[in-house]
C-alpha cells in the first residue's frame, strides 16, 4: 500500500518557461519504482551552460537508480541515487566540450507504504499543506546564501525575498565530486498535499499566497493552474514570470495516520526548526514550538553539584581506609622490620603519596641471581629473531599516461603493485571491468569508495594489481605490425588491448604508437 493512489485527481504537474526566459531549464518526472512512487523536480542552475541538460540527467538518473532494485535502507538509497545523478552530470560535462559548470538543484519525494521520504539540494522547495488544518508548512530549508543570513538573524525572511543575492545557492548537483543532500522522513495523513516547486513559483509569490490558493475548495488541477498564473503575474508590485516555473502537487488519500508528523521550516522568530507532530494525547499541538533548551537540565549545573560531592566522598573514603591500615600496621609490625610511611591525606588535598619501596643495600645470600631487563635487551638475539633492516619505500613512479576517451589513462609503479587508472566507456559495467583486470567486485568498490555497482561513463576508477599476478608492458608499434600479432606475441587478448588503449579503430595503429599491455 502506498500513501496516494496516483491518478488525475491526486496528482498535478505543470512546467512553464515564464515571461523572460527563452528556454526551459527546469525538468521534472515521476515514476513507480520497487521502492515506492517517486516525484522529482530539478532546476538547471541559471547562468551555467547546460543547466537544462543537468536537470534532465538528474531526473533520469535518480529514477533509473530507484527503479533498478529494492533497497532496505530507503534514506541511504535516496542519497546513493542523488550521488549517482551527480556523477552522471560530472561525467557528461567531462566528455562533452562546452558543458563545464553544468549544474542543477533537485527535490525528491518518495512515497513508500506508510511513510514519505524527502530530499533536496539547492533552493527548490517542498511544502506540505495540511488539508484539515488548512495550514501550509515549508518542509525544506534552502541551501542558499540568504538562508544563512536568516539563520544567523542578520535579516528577516521577508528581507531575504528581496535580497539582491537571493539566487546564490550553496549546493547543487554537478559542482563537486560529492554532494550533501538533506534527507528526512515524515508521516502525512489523508487530505495533506505535497507541493514540490522551483523558485520560479515561491520566488514570485509568497508562502501566504500559496496557502490561500491551497485553501480553495477546488480540484487539485485548478489550484495548480492558479498558482502558475499568479507566479506569472507577480504580486506586491513585483513583476512575475522572471524564471521558469515548475510544480508538482501530490495529494495523500491512503494514509493510516490520524495525525501528521514532520519538521517545519516556516519563518517564526528565527527559530531553527520546529518538530511538528500530532499523536492523540502525548505530543504538542502542531503550531506550538517547544524550546527544549529551556526545559533541559543544564549539564554544567549538574557538574557543579556532582564534582564537590565526589571530592568530599573521596576524602571520607581515603581517611577511613588509611586510619584502618595505620592501626593494623602498628599492631602487627615488629620494631626492627618497620617501614616508615607518611599519611598525606586531607580534605584539602585528596592526593595520596604511595608507600616507599624498601630496597636493601645488598642482596641476601639466599636470593638467586636474576637477569632483569627493562625496555631493552643488549644481548644478541638468534639470527632468526633479528628484524631485517627497514628500507625506505621507493617513490611511486608513473610509467604510462595517455589522454583517451576510454581505457587506461595512467599506470603508476607503486613498489609491489601497479595502480591503474581506467576511464569507463559508455555501456561498461563493473562485471566487465573486473573481468578485464581479473579482480573482485568487492575490491573494486573498496578501491573507489563505492557503495554499489553504479558507475558513470567517462569517470576514472582505480584498479590495483599485484606485480606477482600481472605485468604492465609498454609496446611500441613497429612498421607493418598489426594488432592481432601484437596480442598473440604477448599472450594477451586482442579485445583487451583494444579496450585498455581506447582504440576506436583497431586497424588504425601506427608505427611508433605506444600501447599498454596487461599481461596476466
Amino acid at each position: 500500500m502506498n500513501l496516494s493512489n496516483i491518478n488525475q485527481e491526486n496528482v498535478f504537474v505543470k512546467s512553464v518557461i515564464g515571461n523572460v526566459r527563452t528556454k526551459q531549464e527546469d525538468h521534472c518526472g515521476m515514476a513507480e519504482t520497487p521502492n515506492g512512487d517517486v516525484f522529482i523536480v530539478c532546476d538547471g542552475v541559471g547562468g551555467n551552460v547546460g543547466g537544462a541538460m543537468a536537470a534532465s540527467i538528474a531526473v533520469e538518473a535518480i529514477t533509473e537508480f530507484l527503479a533498478n532494485d529494492k533497497y532496505d535502507n530507503v534514506p541511504q538509497a535516496i542519497n546513493d541515487a542523488i550521488q549517482y545523478a551527480n556523477q552522471r552530470i560530472l561525467s557528461y560535462a567531462s566528455a562533452n566540450h562546452g558543458f563545464d559548470g553544468m549544474a542543477t538543484t533537485v527535490c525528491v519525494l518518495l512515497l513508500q507504504e506508510n511513510n514519505a521520504f524527502i530530499a533536496h539540494v539547492g533552493d527548490s522547495r517542498i511544502y506540505l499543506y495540511l488539508g484539515r488544518e488548512k495550514k501550509l508548512h515549508r518542509i525544506t530549508k534552502d541551501h542558499s546564501y540568504v538562508q544563512t543570513l536568516v539563520d544567523a538573524g542578520e535579516i528577516t525572511d521577508e528581507e531575504a525575498e528581496m535580497h539582491p543575492r537571493k539566487n546564490v545557492i550553496l549546493k547543487a548537483l554537478g559542482i563537486d565530486s560529492e554532494v550533501d543532500p538533506t534527507i528526512d522522513m515524515l508521516q502525512p495523513k489523508n487530505e495533506d498535499v505535497f507541493l514540490i516547486c522551483t523558485d520560479g513559483l515561491n520566488g514570485m509569490i509568497s508562502d501566504k499566497t500559496i496557502e490561500n490558493i491551497m485553501k480553495l475548495d477546488t480540484p487539485l488541477e485548478l489550484k495548480g493552474e492558479k498558482l502558475i498564473d499568479l507566479a506569472m503575474q507577480g504580486e506586491d508590485g513585483r513583476p512575475g514570470g522572471l524564471d521558469n516555473c515548475t510544480l508538482q502537487l501530490i495529494k495523500i488519500d491512503n494514509s493510516p495516520w490520524n495525525k501528521s508528523e514532520f519538521v517545519s521550516y516556516n519563518p517564526k522568530s528565527h527559530d531553527d526548526k520546529q518538530l511538528l507532530s500530532e499523536p492523540e494525547s502525548e505530543k504538542p499541538d502542531p503550531d506550538v514550538v517547544t524550546d527544549k533548551s529551556k526545559s533541559r537540565f543544564s549539564i554544567e549545573k549538574m557538574l557543579y553539584i556532582i564534582i564537590p560531592l565526589l571530592i568530599i566522598m573521596s576524602c571520607i573514603i581515603f581517611a577511613n581506609r588509611d586510619k584502618d591500615e595505620k592501626e593494623s600496621t602498628t599492631a602487627e609490625m615488629k620494631t626492627d622490620d618497620a617501614v616508615a610511611w607518611k599519611d598525606t591525606t586531607s580534605c584539602d588535598n585528596v592526593s595520596v603519596e604511595p608507600e616507599p619501596i624498601h630496597v636493601p643495600e645488598s642482596k641476601p645470600a639466599d636470593v638467586p641471581e636474576q637477569n632483569i631487563v627493562v625496555e631493552q635487551n643488549t644481548q644478541s638475539k638468534p639470527e632468526s629473531e633479528v628484524k631485517p633492516e627497514l628500507k625506505t619505500p621507493s617513490k611511486p613512479t608513473t610509467i604510462y599516461t595517455k589522454n583517451v576517451s576510454f581505457g587506461i589513462t595512467k599506470v603508476v609503479d607503486a613498489g609491489n603493485e601497479y595502480k591503474i587508472s581506467y576511464k569507463v566507456r559508455k555501456g561498461d559495467n563493473v562485471s566487465e571491468i573486473c573481468q578485464l583486470f581479473d579482480c573482485s567486485r568487492n575490491d573494486f568498490r573498496k578501491w573507489n569508495n563505492l557503495k554499489n555497482d553504479n558507475i558513470g561513463a567517462g569517470m576514472v576508477y582505480l584498479i590495483k594489481k599485484d606485480k606477482a599476478s600481472v605485468e604492465c608492458k609498454i609496446h611500441t608499434v613497429k612498421k607493418n605490425e598489426i594488432l592481432v600479432n601484437i596480442a598473440k606475441r604477448n599472450k594477451v587478448k586482442m579485445d583487451d588491448v583494444i579496450v585498455c588503449n581506447g582504440l576506436k579503430n583497431p586497424n588504425s595503429i601506427a608505427p611508433g604508437q605506444k600501447l599498454i599491455l596487461i599481461v596476466k
